[in-house]
């Protein structure tokens, strides 16, 4: 592997609709959104990182951020030779499609100064249900 352009980010734990509307408000630079033809969307996203350790530094801040927003990414996703869905292609009956194109912030670098600007410092909510104990 010599280039580390793009990480994909993909849930199967959240509804569709809901996925595309996180992936949208969180301004994700996605080069491409794809439906999977099952019950995900694959986000191709701009990381653009000059080594492996800087990529794998991103993407666990890609996938931190989508998280603490509520998107529970699958994180075996991560490496970055991972294929995302083929659009065009049926996959078990349904075909799989391009959603949008370049959406989002232009660069890494350009979503990780707007997200900073706004994180609002809030507490993961998992680590505060997980100290109430017998109450959550």
């Amino acid at each position: 592997m010599t280039d580390f352009r793009y990480a994909l980010v993909e849930s199967d734990e959240t509804e569709i609709a809901r996925q595309n509307a996180l992936l949208r408000e969180l301004e994700l630079p996605i080069a491409m959104l794809v439906h999977s033809g099952g019950k995900s969307l694959h986000a191709i996203v701009r990381v653009d990182a000059n080594s492996l350790p800087q990529y794998k530094e991103r993407v666990n801040h890609i996938y931190d951020v989508c998280l603490k927003n509520g998107l529970e990414v699958d994180r075996q996703n991560k490496n970055p030779s991972r294929l995302s869905r083929l659009p065009g292609i049926m996959r078990q009956g349904n075909k799989q499609f391009i959603v949008d194109e370049n959406i989002g912030k232009a660069t890494y670098e350009e979503w990780e100064e707007w997200i900073e600007a706004v994180n609002d410092d809030l507490p993961d909510p998992r680590k505060l249900v997980r100290g109430l104990g017998e109450y959550a």
